[in-house]
């Protein structure tokens, strides 16, 4: 038989119950919004769709106007706005027109003799 000094003897009760109280807490579901939110997010982060980033972002505004003191669900609100940012910037790089050639034409500047 192991012998146990008499500390660990004290301790063994409370360190057990502590144990399962974090093995229970550890084990509980996450949050079904959080989760439904993130797959929105990352849907939208992927393909930079502007119609899956406002789905993502209509879903977390709605979170935080429910939950004001969860701070995760304002972390996820300003990520799927990064994210709009980050896709309008790239759709206006797409559609810039090219600048002008600096070039003067040889119309304009020929003299006629």
């Amino acid at each position: 038989m192991i012998k146990f000094p008499r500390v660990a003897r004290r301790c063994f009760p409370q360190l057990t119950v502590t144990l399962l109280l974090t093995a229970g807490c550890l084990s509980q579901n996450p949050d079904a919004g959080l989760e439904q939110g993130l797959q929105l997010l990352e849907e939208g982060r992927t393909t930079l769709e502007e119609n899956a980033l406002a789905n993502a972002r209509d879903h977390f505004t709605k979170l935080t106007q429910q939950h004001p003191d969860n701070a995760v669900y304002f972390y996820e609100l300003a990520r799927v706005n990064a994210y709009r940012c980050e896709a309008y910037a790239a759709r206006a790089t797409k559609r810039r027109p090219k600048a002008p050639s600096m070039k003067p034409s040889r119309t304009c500047c020929s003299r006629s003799s």
